[in-house]
């Protein structure tokens, strides 16, 4: 006789998918060689779609059972996937209610489903995965290719060309014109800036007039914490600066303003 088979599912809706998904973010600027890029390339691709239908199948459980337990008894758990395989005699605690219920339920052209609770109410439980090299590693990654950033500590003294913070756990490699290759490592197209000025940077929020190295801010960021720093002059000698570089980067600031009736704060 074939031993019974049974499944964990995730399930959609009320936030309830975080009882089956560790989640994880998308980067959408970056490729899995490193490659970084303005705009991901967006195709439609066809796909089949299937669709499964339980009515009079799905059987509430009593009482509440920890997802951590039933994750437990799945001999391959993988946070990424959907559906995973369950094996029965694996569970234990209150989880052990669900083999219990299992053998009391009548066969059926349609295997019955045993409804949890919503796993969004679920109490916090730790667990023993470290993700804090992942963590580390994503960072290590936003502060730009390791040898580029090193060259602009050294050429910047550690500092933040913007806020003039020097702490390097906060700074970053930026580059000036956008990264297309490793041809653009080059320290003369880099600053060094604290990583929330990076990101107000790379989304060309904050620009830098070539002429004359100031700091200008688009003016959404009006009265948001950054008003100090428009008219701000770069703490770098300009030589260090590729002037062409920032006289691209210049275009495409000036290119993401407000068409008519704004100009940056920072402009005489």
């Amino acid at each position: 006789m074939e031993p019974q088979r049974a499944w964990l599912a995730l399930s959609l809706g009320a936030e309830r998918e975080y009882a089956g998904n560790v989640g994880y973010a998308d980067e959408l600027d970056r490729c899995r060689e490193g490659h970084t890029f303005e705009t991901p390339k967006i195709t439609s691709e066809p796909c089949t779609h299937f669709e499964a239908h339980f009515e009079g199948t799905c059987f509430p459980v009593p009482g509440r059972i920890p997802v951590q337990e039933v994750r437990k008894a799945c001999p391959r758990f993988n946070g990424q996937l959907a559906i995973q395989a369950l094996d029965l005699e694996r569970l234990d605690g209150k989880a052990a209610l669900l083999r219990t219920l299992s053998a009391s339920l009548q066969p059926s052209h349609q295997e019955p489903l045993l409804f949890a609770h919503d796993a969004a109410e679920d109490a916090y439980v730790p667990n023993e995965l470290d993700e804090r090299t992942v963590l580390k590693r994503q960072i290590r990654a936003r502060r730009g290719q390791a040898t580029f950033r090193q060259a602009l500590r050294e050429r910047f003294d550690d500092t933040c060309l913007v806020t003039r913070c020097k702490l390097p756990d906060l700074l970053e490699a930026a580059h000036i014109s956008p990264y297309r290759g490793q041809k653009d490592h080059h320290p003369s197209n880099g600053l060094l800036l604290r990583a929330d000025i990076h990101t107000l940077f790379d989304l060309d929020l904050l620009g830098i007039d070539p002429a004359t190295l100031q700091v200008h801010l688009h003016p959404r960021l009006h009265g948001l914490g950054y008003d100090a720093f428009a008219g701000q002059v770069l703490a770098c000698n300009p030589h260090h600066l590729s002037r062409e570089a920032l006289e691209s980067r210049w275009g495409l600031f000036q290119a993401n303003l407000p068409a008519v009736g704004f100009a940056p704060r920072g402009e005489a």
